[in-house]
Order: structure tokens, then C-alpha cells, then sequence
């Protein structure tokens, strides 16, 4: 032991001793090597201007033999401006013995939000804007720029123009077809809608009615489409494109829906929209914004850093510290944008394919259209740690992809995402999850804070059944998961799984506030074993708050829910829907207390699933189960060695849901842990941080 510890440290020390540093500098010059901090007249030894600049240097030195310890590719304070995705091969790695570090030479105390002081900045500025009426300003467009759906302003997105500013349309029925001049896909292509709405497109000009953008909810996702024509007869909208792969109104007689980006003569505070006809847009200021200090910013580009090897050769050993990523864009295409759930063929602003031993450590990704972070194809033993994601136009983190992979260098698994905050996801596409796990195995998620989207917290799984799936030996644990769905989309769960999980836990983590909308589409739960989940156990969590259940088996088999804590959903606490002639789960030593509303959704009467020694509290009101009273339900077999007794919380209404040493739920070998574990560790300004959001109480929509 002794020998191997001497040999690691000889190694350690003797790359620390050959290690080559490279300078970056703004005002830097990527004809320079890079290798001083400063540069001096009549020499080429200063600082570089980039980050690819800086990965060409790296190259440059490798080749000609000069790289014999690790390397620090140091970032010095400023803004280093991206205008498209800066790339990395497999030919750019480090190795095991001399990896390659780019990092901010002087992090912020966290090397995160505000404090990050190098940032790769997508954003193209306006200045000076014009009059474009009171309180408005307006920005001209040059005729060469790219095109864009985003604004930001003083590091905030800017909110599109939409009617109605407060919750939705609804469709008035189905699109009729002409047999004479039929519309393709019209299911999921055309509706009709009030004369009101039909009213506020047609007077619209043509070039403004195109570019409108119409959101439409559907159960657990959104599409978004341009529009191609309208059809006066039937107050009809006919969309551009292939259309949703979701029918109108699949779920109901009405379904939601709300226009973007109309030319508005006034707005809300913090709003912006586009006239093609002069190219300009206008922003509404918020109060205390100075149109001569406004820092306004439209992006340049969708992705900021792509790296990507292939299955013989992967990026590797590759390490980005303490540097942020701001100011990228999505820009719809002109036949829109639909997935059938989560976002799944949206991008990551940082994405990796083919990779091993690449990490991101207290870096952020801010003011983006798309998902933070992608592990995607190929990828191993990859890390992101200590990260600050937000203001994300779909989710945070993506380890694997929806197919599944042969057996080989191609799948993606050993990913690591620890200790992160990911807050304000789905800006753009709602139904996005703030972390997405696909066919991969062997991750691990743990202690971070996830909050504020219109969806599912952390989704694991894609397969629907019992078929092949590789989501087996996942953790998910110590996560602080909080503030989803606000009333928007359905179907969604703090931790949501589908398909095989042998080996996996979902054990430690604190979820609550998780309100569906679920007007059509059903649920908002806390612990969500969709789809033929198997083999998973979730425990020691502690759930409260939510809309339709604190834990719901759609369908699965042999998993095990114990020793959880579940409190206080609105519409029923427990949900299993459907019966299968195998072990559906285990509920065991389980307390749920709850104020209103019954116990049991779904069928609980069978064999195939299994209750004993929980504790039940119905805030001392009688308790039926399935139409039973306790000692007819124990009778049938049901709940050996459980009880109706009050749980004694240590201050239920301040939710601290710890036990008073004197609980029932003890005596009954309740084995007690801590909800303070749950969520980001280290200094206390992170945890701070994590802890620094408004989260306004849910409206619930019509």
C-alpha cells in the first residue's frame, strides 16, 4: 500500500513539475504562443485571444514534442465573444499522464453565477436604440444578421411578445377537410378556433403572420409551429410543416394553445417583439433599465462547444473549470418543432459524443434555447460538478440517447452529475426534464438542486414496457427536486422512470410543490414509476406537496417503496394503475399523512401488490381503504403490521417532517434520516445560492 501511494505521489509530483501553462487574454492575439501573461513589443510570447485559438496552441506544442506534464490553459477575466460552436476532436485530448485543463485563471469564491468573470458570450450586442414610442425602444436589425427568436436584456431573457399574456387559448374543434383541397396530417396540423383569435390573425400583414408563432399544450409536451394559411369558412389555422405527432384535441374537446412574437404597440415589462416590415424590434423596458446602459443581446449561434470523437478514437481527459457559457438561440424552423416528449431531439449548448474522463467543474451555461448539457453518444466516466445552469430554453443535463446502442463503444454510461444547481428549465420547450437519462446505465445523480420548470425533475428511462433497456445501476440520490409543472403540463413526476431499472435506487431526495395542470392528461406526482419500471427501489425520500400522489405506479414490476416519508398531495396521495399478474411493488414502512382527500387511487385490492408496516394519518379523520375500514382491510391481508396513528412531525406547517423521538412510525421501525442532506453542499454561498429563489404561488389556468 505504502509503495503504491509513494508511486502515485512521484507521478503527481512529477507532472506538477512539467506542467505547461498557455495564457488567454481578450485583449490577446492568437498569433501569439501564449505562453506569457503579458505581451512585449517586438515578441509573439503573450497571451492568446480564444479558446480555439488556445486549443491550436495546445496542438501546436504537442506535436512538437513539448507537452511532458499536465496542461493549464488559464482564461484571464472578460468576455470572449463566440459568434459559431468551437470545436474539439479526439486529436485536441489529454491523457491520463497529461491532461489538459482550461480554466478561469482568477475564479469567482464558487466559479459560478454572477461571480463567473469568463464568459463565452453568444450574445450580439445593440446599442443605442430609437423611439419606438413611449416607454419602448427600438433596435434596427441589419439586413446581414442572422435570424433570431431570443433576446436577452441585462442578463434576463426577454419575454416574446404573446397573446393572451396570461394563460391560453383554447381550440373551438377539429379541422374539417376539404375534400377538394385536403391538408395532410390535418389531425395534428389544423384546428379551428373563436372569432376573436381568427380576428387577431387576419389583421395581420402577411410577412407578420407568418413569423407567429402558435404554442400548443398538449398533455406532457409542447409543439410550436408557424402558421402557413388560415381558411375564413371554418375560422380554421392551418399550421406549416408535418404538423404534432400528438392529434388536437387528442386528450378532450378543447386543448390550450398561445401566439408568439405579434407585433404588440404596447407590452409587459420585460417583453420584446419583431416587425419584418422595417426590420426592427421593439423591447419594454423594466423599471430601473437604462437604454443607454442596457446590456441587450441577441444570440449568434445555437451550441457553444462540441466535442466529439469517434468509437476508435474519443476525446478524453479534458477538463473546463470556473468558465460560462451565455447568450445562445434556437431558431424555429419553418415546418416547427414537435417531440413526443421531453424535448428528446432538442441539443445540449455543450455537447459531448465519443468522450471519456471529460469534465465541466463550477461552470455555467445561462440564456440558452436549448439543454444545458448532453452527454450523447460514446461517452464514460464524464463529470459535471458544482455547475450553475439556468434560464434554459429546454432542460440542464442529458446522459445517453433514446436508441439503444450496440453492445460496444458507442453506448453512453458512468456519467456523474453531482452537486449542481439547474434552475429555470423549459423556457422554450416546456416538456423538457431538467436531467435526462435515456438507454444508459451506471450514472450517478446526487445532491443537486433542480427547480422551476413545467416538467418532470429528473426522467430515467425510454423504453415503454418490459423490453431491452439499459437504465440498470443509476443513482439518483440526495437530490433537492422542487417547484415543477406550475400548473402548466400533466403526466410529470419529481423522479419519473420507465422501462427496466435493476440495481437502481432513487433513495434520499426531498420533492415537493409538483402541480400539474391536469385538466386533460392526468398527474403531477411526486415518486412516478411509469411504464413497465422494474426492479428500482426508492427510499428514504421525503415528499410533500404535490397535485395527484406522492408515489404512482402506472405499471411495473418488483420495485420497492419504503421507508418514505409522503405528505400532503392535493387529489388523492397513493395512485397504482393498473393490475398485471406479477408483483407490482412493495410499499413498506412507508408514512403518509395527509389533510384532505382519500388515500388510494387505482386498484390496491389484488395480490400483486404488496402494503405492510406503514403508518397512515389523515389528520385524525376516519381513513377508508378501498372502500374498507382499517380492520376489514387488514383482514383481506392487506397492511400487516401497519397503523393509523399520528406520525408527530417535528413542525408539520414549517414542513420539517423529522420525527419527535416519541413516534409511532419509530416504534414500528420507521428508520428516521435527514431531509437536510438533500440537495448542494460545500461553501455556504452556494448553498445560499441554491436556497436565493422566489418560487410565486401556482395560478391554475382554465
Amino acid at each position: 500500500m505504502f509503495a503504491t501511494r509513494l508511486a502515485a505521489l512521484l507521478l503527481l509530483t512529477t507532472i506538477s513539475a512539467h506542467a505547461q501553462t498557455l495564457y488567454v487574454n481578450p485583449k490577446g492575439s492568437d498569433a501569439n504562443t501564449g505562453l506569457s501573461r503579458t505581451t512585449r513589443p517586438g515578441s509573439t510570447h503573450g497571451p492568446l485571444a480564444s479558446m480555439d485559438g488556445a486549443r491550436m496552441a495546445v496542438a501546436k506544442l504537442r506535436s512538437g514534442g513539448k507537452l511532458t506534464g499536465l496542461v493549464h490553459v488559464k482564461f484571464a477575466p472578460g468576455e470572449y465573444p463566440i459568434r459559431k460552436p468551437i470545436h474539439f476532436g479526439a486529436a485536441d485530448s489529454g491523457t491520463k499522464e497529461l491532461p489538459v485543463i482550461y480554466e478561469a485563471e482568477q475564479p469567482g469564491p464558487n466559479g459560478t453565477g454572477d461571480e463567473a468573470n469568463v464568459v463565452f458570450n453568444a450574445g450580439i450586442p445593440f446599442k443605442n436604440p430609437g423611439f419606438g414610442g413611449p416607454g419602448v425602444w427600438a433596435y434596427r436589425i441589419p439586413a446581414d444578421m442572422p435570424y433570431f427568436d431570443q433576446v436577452y436584456v441585462d442578463g434576463k431573457r426577454a419575454v416574446t411578445a404573446r397573446s393572451p399574456k396570461k394563460f391560453w387559448y383554447k381550440m373551438t374543434g377539429r379541422y374539417k377537410v376539404d375534400p377538394k383541397n385536403p391538408v395532410s396530417n390535418a389531425p395534428g396540423r389544423a384546428f379551428c378556433v373563436s372569432p376573436d383569435v381568427f380576428k387577431i390573425l387576419t389583421d395581420l400583414r402577411p410577412s407578420d403572420l407568418h413569423r407567429t408563432t402558435v404554442v400548443v399544450y398538449h398533455a406532457w409536451e409542447i409543439s410550436r409551429h408557424h402558421i402557413e394559411s388560415l381558411d375564413e369558412s371554418q375560422n380554421g389555422v392551418i399550421l406549416a410543416g408535418p404538423g404534432a405527432p400528438w392529434a388536437f384535441m387528442e386528450w378532450g374537446a378543447t386543448q390550450r394553445f398561445h401566439l408568439e412574437g405579434i407585433p404588440a404597440l404596447t407590452g409587459d415589462d420585460g417583453e420584446w417583439c419583431r416587425s419584418i416590415l422595417p426590420q426592427k424590434f421593439n423591447y419594454f423596458p423594466r423599471p430601473g433599465q437604462s437604454k443607454d446602459k442596457a446590456d441587450v443581446r441577441v444570440p449568434s449561434c445555437e451550441q457553444a462547444l462540441i466535442l466529439k470523437g469517434d468509437a476508435e478514437h474519443k476525446v478524453q481527459y479534458l477538463t473546463f473549470k470556473g468558465l460560462a457559457f451565455r447568450n445562445t438561440g434556437f431558431v424555429l424552423p419553418r415546418e416547427g418543432h414537435a417531440d413526443p416528449q421531453a424535448a428528446v431531439s432538442i441539443p445540449g449548448v455543450l455537447q459531448v459524443d465519443h468522450a471519456t474522463f471529460v469534465n465541466f467543474t463550477g461552470c455555467e451555461v445561462a440564456h440558452t434555447g436549448d439543454y444545458g448539457i448532453w452527454f450523447r453518444e460514446g461517452c464514460t466516466n464524464c463529470r459535471v460538478e458544482r455547475c450553475y445552469l439556468h434560464d434554459l430554453g429546454a432542460g440542464g443535463v442529458r446522459i445517453g440517447e433514446a436508441e439503444i446502442r450496440p453492445v460496444g463503444p458507442g453506448r453512453t454510461g458512468g456519467i456523474t452529475v453531482d452537486n449542481n444547481i439547474i434552475h429555470e428549465a423549459g423556457r422554450i420547450f416546456m416538456g423538457s426534464d431538467i436531467i435526462w437519462v435515456g438507454q444508459s446505465g451506471g450514472n450517478h445523480v446526487t445532491h443537486n438542486d433542480l427547480s422551476d420548470a413545467y416538467y418532470t425533475g429528473i426522467s430515467s428511462g425510454w423504453t415503454w414496457g418490459y423490453t431491452e433497456a439499459l437504465t440498470q445501476n443509476n443513482r439518483y440520490e440526495y437530490n433537492h427536486i422542487h417547484h415543477l409543472g406550475k400548473g402548466v403540463l400533466s403526466d410529470m413526476g419529481g423522479v419519473y422512470t420507465l422501462g427496466n431499472h435493476a440495481g437502481s435506487t432513487v433513495n434520499n431526495n426531498v420533492i415537493h410543490d409538483v402541480y400539474s395542470y391536469d385538466k386533460y392528461g392526468r398527474g403531477g406526482w411526486g415518486l412516478y414509476t411509469d411504464e413497465g419500471t422494474t426492479g428500482i427501489e426508492m427510499a428514504n425520500n421525503l415528499v410533500y406537496n404535490v397535485k395527484t400522489g406522492t408515489f404512482h405506479q402506472h405499471y411495473g414490476k418488483d420495485n420497492m417503496i419504503r421507508n418514505n416519508i409522503l405528505v400532503n398531495s392535493m387529489d388523492g396521495q397513493l395512485q397504482r394503475s393498473r393490475v398485471e399478474d406479477h408483483l407490482s411493488f412493495t410499499f413498506q414502512n412507508n408514512i403518509v399523512s395527509w389533510m384532505d382527500g382519500g388515500l388510494f387511487a387505482g386498484s390496491w385490492k389484488d395480490k400483486n401488490v404488496a402494503l405492510k408496516q406503514n403508518l397512515y394519518w389523515n389528520a385524525g379523520k376516519p381513513i377508508t381503504f378501498e372502500g374498507m375500514n382499517f380492520k376489514d382491510w387488514q383482514a383481506t391481508g392487506k397492511d400487516e403490521g401497519s397503523q393509523i396513528a399520528d406520525p408527530m412531525f417535528v413542525d408539520a406547517a414549517m414542513n420539517d417532517y423529522r420525527l419527535k423521538p416519541n413516534s409511532h412510525a419509530l416504534k414500528m421501525g420507521f428508520v428516521p434520516f435527514d431531509p437536510g442532506k438533500a440537495g448542494v453542499y460545500g461553501p455556504a454561498k452556494w448553498k445560499k445560492l441554491a436556497g436565493s429563489f422566489v418560487y410565486p404561488k401556482v395560478e391554475f389556468g382554465p
